[in-house]
């Protein structure tokens, strides 16, 4: 944190990924709260006190290389308030370097869901707004 803070880091990702916002948009699959939750919420309040900005929420953890236009468009409806991260890996081509990197990733079908204009109309209706870590950071500094 202290050599971050030195270099001007403002923001940082915690895995925090809950496990009842899953379940809410999909309630046949089973997820587990992970055995570490204790020690995310632990690095949560030590980044916080050392005064960065941190994401409530992350998604895509539970599918790792398959955040796919139908997965994203049942849980977006289902994020909890507060600052959500939704991560993916896409690529517009799997190359042979991505293909040994990631197999089985589903490169090429995220960057598809992040282009989805039925994603983009459902952000929309929601009311979401997009923002980057800057944003969050620089929001959060002025207040």
């Amino acid at each position: 944190m202290e050599i971050g803070c030195d270099y001007g880091m403002r923001a940082v990702r915690v895995p925090s990924e809950p496990v009842q916002a899953l379940r809410r948009a999909f309630p046949r699959e089973r997820y587990r709260v992970p055995v570490y939750q204790p020690w995310i919420e632990h690095l949560r309040r030590r980044l916080q006190r050392a005064g960065l900005s941190v994401n409530d929420n992350i998604f895509g953890l539970a599918w790792s290389g398959a955040v796919t236009e139908e997965r994203l468009l049942r849980l977006i409806p289902h994020l909890p308030d507060g600052v959500s991260e939704i991560y993916l890996h896409p690529a517009a081509e799997r190359t042979p370097a991505l293909l040994a990197a990631m197999p089985g990733y589903r490169q090429q079908e995220e960057f598809a869901a992040l282009l989805s204009p039925s994603l983009k109309s459902c952000i929309a209706e929601l009311g979401i707004r997009l923002v980057s870590y800057t944003d969050f950071a620089m929001a959060l500094t002025k207040t």
